[in-house]
């Protein structure tokens, strides 16, 4: 089901004058991933886990509505989860957003998100073989975001449509 998660595009984003998107990032391992702002609906405390996560899903309740969850942790790593346990719920987020056909899913973080502008000229595309080998059909682009103090670059992989 992960492959088949397509967020929808809303209204953008892009800042004419700065030539900018707005995103919102959170950090799962050691990636980063962001989701363009007018995708994320709510970011929540992640509500109890209905049951122990499989193939990378999972579900939880939250305001009368079911929620499907996404690990991306668990997708990287093999099958094997950071959120198995209750008791790291009040320490891990849900960025929630909808697939196109309007379903509610959240991906979970166990570190705050964080907004911020992604300059348009630092988007370059991710080539199909890359995504069918990591089999993450869902990210579309990468970010590449040079870091103040240091030679090394930020890499966000970015989730949904960024056209």
């Amino acid at each position: 089901m992960l492959n088949t998660i397509s967020i929808p595009q809303l209204s953008s984003s892009k800042n004419v004058t700065q030539n900018t998107s707005k995103a919102v990032a959170f950090k799962v391992l050691n990636y980063w991933f962001a989701l363009p702002i007018e995708a994320v609906l709510r970011i929540i405390i992640c509500p109890p886990l209905d049951a122990p996560l499989k193939d990378c899903l999972g579900l939880v309740e939250w305001d009368r509505q079911t929620i499907t969850v996404i690990d991306l942790a668990q997708k990287l790593q093999d099958g094997e989860s950071e959120f198995e346990t209750a008791e790291t719920s009040s320490h891990r987020f849900l960025i929630l957003t909808q697939t196109q056909s309007a379903e509610l899913c959240g991906f979970l973080s166990n570190s705050s998100p964080i907004l911020l502008d992604i300059p348009l000229e630092n988007i370059r595309s991710i080539s199909a073989s890359y995504r069918q080998v990591a089999d993450l059909s869902v990210i579309s682009k990468m970010a590449i975001l040079p870091q103040q103090e240091s030679e090394k670059v930020l890499k966000i992989l970015l989730l949904g449509n960024w056209n």
